[in-house]
């Protein structure tokens, strides 16, 4: 049975599960207010100790799907979201992460959010989820049960090392910056 965590929660993901190999799975529901349906964007920026990513090779999105050592690779953009299923995932291999990268903050952006005059206001039931990839077993899940209504940009989690355990902590914060702005925070050029 899933693990449901709440804002803060910290989840030993490896030293517990003995979890080698991961899905990270995004879901969501749009909210129905007669607009154009939000695009949400799954995000991942692959830091160091200190939270800055390593590089643009480590930013993993749609138009990036994988980083150089392929420790991570996304599945490709999925712009209506609604449904049972995850709407995008990344696949995670924790042997082939790099010895340098620390954190891999897990994000979720709204496609030209601003432009369009979305915020996560448009958004309900937005989940991520992490599978053990080789069980085919949910280990855990968080539910953004936050109002986000004025943010584009919302970090969920991040997992990261810890004693030599991989952990995962639900974060919860929302940017009003999109993925320029998350860009900018994390050390990397927009790309």
């Amino acid at each position: 049975m899933p693990i449901t965590v709440t804002k803060g929660n910290r989840v030993n993901l490896t030293k517990d599960t003995g979890l080698k190999k991961a899905m990270l799975g995004l879901g969501w529901d749009i909210a129905t207010r007669g607009e154009e349906d939000a695009d949400l964007d799954l995000v991942m920026f692959m830091c160091d100790g200190n939270g800055h990513c390593l590089g643009d090779p480590y930013v993993i999105f749609y138009n990036q799907l994988t980083d150089p050592e392929e420790a991570i690779v996304h599945s490709g953009d999925n712009k209506q979201g609604s449904g049972e299923n995850d709407a995008e995932t990344a696949f995670l291999d924790f042997s082939k992460i790099s010895k340098k990268v620390e954190k891999i903050v897990i994000a979720v952006t709204i496609y030209e959010a601003r432009k369009r005059r979305q915020n996560f206001g448009l958004v309900d039931n937005a989940y991520i989820r992490i599978v053990d990839a080789e069980k085919e077993e949910e280990i855990l899940r968080y539910n953004l049960s936050e109002d986000f209504s004025i943010q584009t940009a919302v970090v969920f989690g991040e997992i990261y090392c810890h004693n030599g355990f991989w952990k995962f902590k639900a974060v919860g914060e929302g940017y009003n910056k999109e993925m320029a702005g998350l860009c900018d925070k994390y050390g990397v050029e927009y790309i």
